[in-house]
């Protein structure tokens, strides 16, 4: 019966890497996408006819999305877990990148 605490005990603190790596990477793609609006402005102001005003609300609201949204909803999923938000998440901004890549207007 103590082997089989010992094991228990042993199985719960071993680092699980499958957890750790889809968290990297899911953090790695959110960097990349948050670097890829700045780097295609002028792209969409001359596509788009954008003034600077237009490109600085686009920075605006990328920025309180950030700043505000981004704790608001990291306080009420560290309170109630779910599992698949960060999936959901990235499938979310994938598609915003997908919209915004095929925009006419």
């Amino acid at each position: 019966m103590a082997g089989r605490t010992d094991a228990t005990a042993q199985h719960q603190t071993r680092t699980i890497y499958v957890v750790l790596v889809s968290i990297s990477a899911g953090h790695f793609i959110n960097d990349l996408s948050q670097a890829i609006l700045p780097a295609i402005y002028p792209m969409l102001k001359a596509a788009f006819a954008l003034n600077f005003w237009q490109i600085g609300l686009i920075t605006l609201t990328s920025h309180l999305t950030a700043s505000i949204l981004q704790p608001i909803v990291g306080y009420y999923t560290d309170r109630r877990p779910q599992p698949y938000s960060l999936t959901a998440g990235m499938t979310v901004t994938l598609a915003g990148l997908l919209l915004l890549a095929f925009a006419r207007s």
